[in-house]
Order: structure tokens, then C-alpha cells, then sequence
């Protein structure tokens, strides 16, 4: 397990990420996130117990220029 805040993320290529509910990211950890993603980080979200309507908000800190897209199957 590794903190979204923490530099170790940055020792893995694939972060999986999962929860039950609220999730709250501090200014820290939204741009320690942004940095993983933009360096070719990968986040899979798994909206497990209602996680999404919480992690959207969140993401926003993230990527506040940015919105969700729905990929077609």
C-alpha cells in the first residue's frame, strides 16, 4: 500500500485504488498525484461502495481543467 501523497508512489508504474466512500485529497496529494499521472503513472479507479461520486470531486483537485469523458464499448 502506498499514500497518494508519499514519493514511493512514483515507484510503481500501476496504482489500484479502491474504498468505501468519502476520499479526501489534500492540496499535497493532488499535485503529487498530478505529477505521477503526467510523468505516465497509471491510477485505476475502482468505484467499489459508492467511491465515485467522491473521488470525482477529488480528481478535480487533480486535474481541475479537465472533465471525465465516457469511453464507448
Amino acid at each position: 500500500m502506498v499514500e497518494v501523497g508519499s514519493p514511493e508512489l512514483f515507484s510503481y508504474p500501476y496504482v489500484y485504488m479502491t474504498g468505501h466512500g468519502n476520499v479526501v485529497f489534500s492540496p499535497q496529494e493532488a499535485q503529487n498525484l498530478r505529477t505521477y499521472l503526467l510523468s505516465g503513472g497509471f491510477l485505476h479507479i475502482d468505484d467499489n461502495y459508492g467511491l465515485d461520486q467522491f473521488i470525482r470531486l477529488e480528481m478535480k483537485k487533480v486535474f481541475p481543467e479537465l472533465e471525465f469523458v465516457e469511453i464507448p464499448l
